[in-house]
């Protein structure tokens, strides 16, 4: 893995879960299980910064093949007040340091922490494939796939706040199934818009429609379509731990009444989703090595 892909990774790990946690809590109506995180907010916002400027570093030190401590500043400046890659990435920088002052609040607010890493977020897609294109396709393909990065992340804070709440010995563990439980509606909405974006992601790769079936059958061939195809396989595997926490694990911690067998209950569905965010967190790595590589289609 080189710098700039650790750097991707880093970010896209930990605005995800900046923006998916208290997001998931301004959805579920519970702002207090966001009670006492305001440490890891602001230390999660300030890694975020750090991340930021570093792999804002790398990629000019890449794009003007120099090394950091050799860049051109004048070049960097032209860079980044004059391309749409640069703007992105100063709005990256304005929306995570405006985090960091936001999480430094005695009580942050979820909603505007979700908003500002939100915003860091969407511009990622500036980064990627997605930026290729131009006029009106490179539009939508923009649009898709900031969609998309939102609502992976989504997933991501989801799983990380549910997970911080079953592993919260205040809080009862049929108290935690039910929010689990009221959520399994946004989880379903969650993957059809990840699956439809998704497959449109794969579609906009190719230059013109007439390519789509030629360069689908050639996934296999080049590294990038076998880490996509990879990444899908990861993706079906999430959606059997998904499946598995909505249809059994959640219910039958919902249905126990004995408390022993609550806390049973409570620690499958733990296991569940600390290994259904372990593959998360896999595909994350997978899609941070993705956009640095060519796709090798038509």
């Amino acid at each position: 893995m080189t710098a700039l892909e650790l750097m991707r990774f880093a970010l896209y790990a930990d605005l995800g879960i900046l923006f998916g946690a208290p997001a998931t809590a301004a959805l579920i109506g519970d702002h207090a299980t966001l009670n006492g995180a305001r440490r890891l907010f602001l230390v999660g916002t300030f890694a975020a910064l750090l991340f930021t400027v570093i792999a804002t570093l790398i990629l000019v030190a890449a794009m003007t093949a120099t090394r950091i401590r050799e860049i051109d500043w004048p070049i960097t400046r032209a860079l980044l007040f004059g391309t749409a890659l640069g703007w992105s990435l100063l709005i990256r920088l304005g929306a995570v340091a405006a985090a960091v002052l936001v999480s430094a609040l005695s009580r942050p607010h979820p909603r505007w922490l979700a908003l500002l890493c939100g915003i860091a977020i969407a511009t990622l897609a500036w980064s990627g494939h997605a930026a290729a294109s131009e006029g009106t396709i490179g539009f939508f393909r923009l649009a898709n796939d900031v969609v998309h990065m939102l609502v992976a992340a989504l997933w991501i804070g989801a799983l990380v706040l549910f997970l911080s709440m079953l592993t919260d010995r205040r809080m009862e563990p049929v108290s935690v199934g039910l929010v689990l439980a009221r959520f399994s509606s946004v989880g379903s909405v969650i993957i059809a818009i990840l699956m439809v974006t998704g497959a449109f992601n794969v579609l906009f790769l190719s230059s013109s429609p007439e390519h789509w079936a030629a360069n689908l059958s050639q996934l296999v061939v080049y590294p990038y379509g076998r880490l996509l195809l990879l990444k899908l396989g990861l993706f079906v595997t999430m959606l059997v731990f998904a499946a598995t926490n909505r249809f059994w694990l959640v219910p039958w911690l919902v249905q126990t009444l004995e408390r022993d067998k609550a806390g049973r209950a409570a620690g499958w569905l733990m296991a569940s989703i600390a290994t259904e965010l372990a593959v998360g967190m896999t595909i994350l790595w997978i899609v941070a090595r993705l956009g640095t590589l060519d796709p090798g289609f038509s």
